[in-house]
């Protein structure tokens, strides 16, 4: 259940759709931390701050949770972000933003929703956390309206040299997201690696 003073309908995604190429043959969505995979961890601790959790993945990894797959194919989170917020558009009427954590990041605040979607929603714009060791865009809240140009972003990128939209960063930069500040960066500490994971366990 979202709380109370949530007063616009949110809805949560868990960004994992990556290739987790530093992890070897290891699917990153499934690696086990304190007895839970990391998609569970994320959906579990993100479910109490949105009014529905979704995946940005190729399948639900068995969960009771809606999987997003992308729309367009090779296009990183940012891609995940896009295809989320059509689904979103098409189907959820009532939702008026998402709000997205990455599958590795097992420490996220409780609180994210809290401290991001207000500023968004007040704002119209983007908004993505912010620590001492820099912008954190894939914590990030992301207002339906975002997506007209998001799509001509998508369409620019599709049709571009390298033929790809660029990274969250460059296009939260670009819509000129407004960042929040979080004092303790270990909540937004990545497995990006099984070094990164033996570092926690």
């Amino acid at each position: 259940m979202v709380e109370d003073d949530v007063i616009e309908p949110i809805m949560g995604v868990v960004l994992a759709g990556g290739k987790s190429s530093r992890m070897g043959e290891i699917d990153k969505p499934e690696l086990i931390f304190q007895d839970k995979t990391l998609i569970f961890r994320a959906v579990e601790k993100l479910s109490p701050q949105v009014a529905e959790v979704c995946l940005s993945a190729p399948h639900s990894y068995g969960l009771d949770t809606i999987a997003i797959a992308d729309d367009v194919a090779a296009q990183g989170p940012l891609g995940g972000v896009y295809s989320v917020l059509r689904h979103v558009v098409k189907d959820h009427s009532d939702i008026k933003a998402i709000l997205t954590v990455p599958v590795d990041a097992p420490f996220f605040p409780d609180n994210l929703a809290d401290e991001l979607v207000p500023v968004a929603l007040n704002g119209n714009c983007p908004v993505l956390a912010e620590t001492a060791d820099g912008l954190q865009p894939a914590f990030a809240c992301w207002p339906v309206t975002v997506l007209p140009a998001l799509e001509a972003h998508m369409a620019a990128g599709a049709t571009s040299a390298a033929g790809k939209a660029g990274s969250l960063k460059g296009f939260l930069k670009k819509m000129g997201a407004i960042n929040v500040k979080f004092d303790d960066p270990h909540m937004f500490f990545n497995i990006n690696s099984p070094e990164d994971l033996n570092k926690i366990l």
